[in-house]
């Protein structure tokens, strides 16, 4: 999961909110209740990162892309427009859902793979849709920075790795000793891995049972940020992920945010995004993730 880019995208649309669906919003997503607030936070922390990032190093790369897209013809509040403008950078772009969906498909996927390097494919699933989508609010993140200190590739070795915990197989495992963040806490050791430029780390949580659920406290996580450095050797599989697109509708309906996907019926309000209709509103059919993770020697 990208949090941050779950986040942009669902505070897009939390700009466009109003009455009980913001409320529940805000109370979902820790979001504070005056939508302009939270834009102006965004626009800050985007400039903090890709300032960050510039510190790291010509060899690192930060890509935040916002993009509206948006039903030709459709009248989204100029408002609405002019704050998601400037605040999130995401012009709008005008699609004919209700001629040609799938048409619409392909250009928003095309628009997210060339944001990301070509790492996400496919973000929008086939028939997801249809001729009565009004608006794709998406935002694509592309982080490609390098280690302080690379791995020996001439160490990396096949060591027997547990899939899921239970299989046994061996996969490619990169090693290093020297110092590193560590610690030991709430049933957690923590390891952070810096990236050039120090602005950045890998913070790895590895649970000392099989089977720990959920992450440690918020206060640990935070601490995570300046973690006492000791002399680690270190194990690291080199691996790859591409998982498929994840919906993330039903836990956010879980969490208390209902009233956006219009449940019950009728509830969903987005007249800061266009002006309500009885017969005729907007409401949040879904929301897609998907992501990409890499780590290699380098």
């Amino acid at each position: 999961l990208s949090p941050y880019s779950i986040q942009s995208a669902l505070a897009m649309t939390y700009a466009g909110s109003d009455g009980s669906t913001r409320s529940q919003m805000a109370e979902a997503l820790n979001f504070p209740q005056d939508p302009l607030e939270l834009a102006s936070d965004f626009q800050k922390l985007e400039a903090d990162i890709i300032t960050s990032t510039r510190v790291s190093g010509a060899d690192s790369t930060l890509q935040v892309a916002n993009r509206l897209f948006g039903a030709a013809g459709f009248s989204f509040r100029p408002g609405f427009l002019d704050l998601l403008r400037e605040a999130f950078s995401a012009p709008l772009e005008e699609l004919d859902f209700k001629k040609n969906p799938s048409g619409a498909t392909d250009i928003i996927n095309r628009w997210v793979e060339k944001r990301t390097e070509d790492r996400i494919k496919n973000l929008i699933p086939a028939n997801a849709l249809t001729k009565d989508t009004t608006l794709v609010l998406v935002n694509a993140l592309y982080l490609k920075m390098p280690w302080a200190d690379e791995f020996p590739e001439g160490a990396t070795k096949p060591l027997p790795f547990l899939v899921n915990g239970h299989k046994k197989s061996d996969v490619p495992t990169m090693t290093r000793t020297g110092p590193l963040g560590y610690r030991q806490s709430e049933g957690f050791t923590a390891v952070g891995i810096p990236f050039r430029g120090g602005q950045f780390q890998l913070l790895i949580l590895l649970p000392e049972k099989d089977g720990t659920a959920g992450l440690p406290s918020a206060s640990f996580l935070a601490d995570c940020a300046n973690l006492p450095t000791a002399e680690v050797r270190l194990f690291l599989p080199r691996f790859r992920l591409e998982p498929p697109t994840i919906s993330l509708a039903k836990t956010l309906q879980s969490l208390g945010m209902k009233a956006a996907f219009d449940i019950p019926e009728g509830s969903a309000n987005f007249d800061a995004m266009a002006p309500r209709k009885p017969d005729d509103y907007l409401f949040i059919s879904d929301v897609f993730h998907k992501t990409f993770f890499a780590l290699d020697e380098k």
